[in-house]
């Protein structure tokens, strides 16, 4: 007995063996390689997970918009938690000539970075030539900010597939710019800080969409 406890103690004093050490250092290495990019997420990190989020929002639109009848997707400011945010659900108008009122009942929302800044150019005001290039949000012509307060409406044509005039209100709904003017949006914008900007393109007469990075 006695021999045998010798043989035991010496057994678990000599440390771990050189393979023991290599997975140790292995599992290390990998889990340091999944954290890392958690702790730092940068702004380029910032507006790549925004240009998705948005791309992935018109996409669940497009679909819902297949199945059912005036649905919408929803882009706008919360005051209250200073953040942008995109939404899709139902959009109904109430109210007549002169007094037209815009109701949006959403059933799903997603958020943007805190410091994000959302800005877009319609197809009206500055058409690129088809360079296969995507334009700059520095080079738009007419580029604008979706200021706090104002609420932003992308609509499918689902007979035809294709987007349907962008549609703006105020926060109480009513309209700064409706379908009436016949306006596009061809580029949405998320630029964080100056530091990083990456964007959306839509296609008005397709009705699809994809994102670029500056």
């Amino acid at each position: 007995m006695k021999n045998f406890m010798k043989i035991t103690k010496f057994h678990n004093d000599k440390g771990y063996s050189l393979i023991e050490l290599v997975v140790v250092i292995a599992i290390m290495i990998a889990v340091v390689g999944v954290i890392t990019p958690m702790l730092y997420n940068g702004p380029s990190n910032k507006t790549k997970q925004d240009v998705e989020t948005f791309n992935s929002m018109i996409g669940k639109n497009s679909v819902n918009s297949m199945a059912k009848q005036n649905r919408a997707l929803e882009l706008g400011y919360d005051s209250t938690k200073n953040f942008y945010y995109v939404a899709t659900g139902t959009l109904t108008t109430t109210g007549g000539a002169g007094s037209l009122n815009y109701t949006f009942t959403p059933d799903e929302t997603r958020t943007f970075a805190e410091k994000d800044t959302v800005q877009y150019c319609y197809y009206s005001t500055h058409e690129p030539a088809h360079s296969g290039e995507y334009l700059k949000h520095t080079e738009a012509g007419s580029l604008m900010t979706l200021d706090p307060g104002q609420k932003m409406y992308f609509r499918l044509d689902k007979t035809k597939g294709n987007f349907k005039p962008v549609i703006i209100t105020s926060s109480t709904g009513s309209p700064i710019v409706d379908e009436g003017a016949n306006e596009y949006v061809k580029y949405v914008y998320f630029n964080y800080e100056e530091k990083a900007t990456r964007g959306c393109r839509l296609y008005k007469d397709t009705g699809k969409h994809d994102v670029f990075k500056e």
